[in-house]
């Protein structure tokens, strides 16, 4: 993974032997290692690019890698199921396309993040405006169901549905295998300004599923997601 800052510095941080590396690159174009040696060219603490090149490359061959989801949440309401076939969609809010029975798929939402017809996909509208065309379509949501504020996705098409008090659902398709996802969010607090838990339930549940769950003590809680952080990784 490559990190940039705001001074030109490179930070590379891999799994070998939890070796962290700093490059530096200066308006010359130089570059030169500033801590550790590490890779085929160790010979001091200025390499020339072709050189650096070699090590990132031995570098990268290193790595495992991961897919990364960072999003903000924010919820509001119990379980309300909606439809509608005209109008505004919202965004930040996941929608889920049916068919009238009998039509043919005729729908383009693609000014939103959606599907053109006949492809037919849950999505997350990524602005709220009017879809190019409903046609025969029907979009399903739950205003119960957390908002979300993508920052950034590399895992693919992610969509949130509402289970129950305090518990709701980050849906894939197979994007989410338990065994090698990892999840994580920040407190959030209610209305009664009390700090209240939030857990990414990653056991067991893919690599369709992951579980929000906002928890404090023995209580779940509806309204309490307020731009609240996770992140959730996929290792290769």
């Amino acid at each position: 993974m490559i990190k940039y800052g705001i001074s030109k510095w490179l930070y590379f941080r891999t799994t070998v032997n939890c070796t962290r590396l700093i490059i530096k690159q200066d308006k010359t174009k130089n570059m030169g290692i500033t801590t550790r040696e590490f890779g085929p060219n160790r010979k001091g603490s200025k390499l020339t690019t072709a050189e650096m090149d070699e090590n990132f490359n031995y570098l990268n061959s290193n790595i495992k890698p991961y897919e990364v989801y960072t999003a903000l949440l924010t919820q509001s309401g119990g379980d309300n199921p909606q439809t509608q076939t005209s109008g505004v969609v919202q965004v930040g809010v996941s929608y889920i396309i049916s068919l009238v029975l009998g039509a043919e798929p005729d729908w383009d939402f693609s000014n939103v993040g959606g599907p053109i017809a006949p492809d037919n996909f849950v999505f997350v509208a990524t602005s709220s405006d009017v879809p190019n065309n409903y046609g025969s379509a029907t979009l399903n949501y739950n205003t119960g169901a957390p908002v979300v504020t993508v920052l950034e996705n590399t895992i693919g098409n992610i969509w949130f549905t509402y289970n129950s008090n305090g518990n709701y659902s980050m849906n894939s398709i197979g994007l989410l295998p338990s065994y090698s996802t990892w999840g994580v969010a920040d407190c959030a607090t209610d209305n009664n300004l009390t700090i209240q838990p939030v857990y990414i339930n990653v056991d067991g549940q893919g690599p369709d599923v992951l579980y929000v769950v906002v928890a404090g003590g023995d209580d779940f809680g509806d309204n309490v997601l307020r731009s609240t952080p996770i992140e959730i990784r996929v290792y290769n």
